[in-house]
């Protein structure tokens, strides 16, 4: 398992669907999750209680040393964003 460079945490990588690496906190929390109604992907599903993963860069105490860039800021901030529901994991 990985180790952040940062504080020493564990961490799992995962590919963005741009495409960049992403450092998660290892350890998956419990949240409910809005899921999509299976037929026609609507979000009338309701909820479940899944595992999700943490990104490592809203914890780490030393996130701001990593980062490339400054992000700009959003206008909409989605209530699960920073959040991962558990699936595949990618290597990259």
């Amino acid at each position: 398992m990985a180790k952040c460079n940062g504080c020493g945490r564990e961490i799992i990588w995962i590919k963005t669907p741009g495409g960049k690496n992403h450092p998660l906190n290892a350890q998956p929390e419990k949240r409910w999750v809005k899921m999509p109604d299976s037929e026609d992907n609507d979000w009338k599903g309701g909820y479940s209680m899944e595992d999700t993963y943490t990104s490592h860069f809203s914890d780490c105490p030393n996130a701001k040393e990593f980062r490339k860039t400054e992000t700009a800021s959003r206008s909409f901030e989605s209530p699960t964003a920073g959040f991962y529901k558990k699936g595949p994991m990618r290597n990259g």
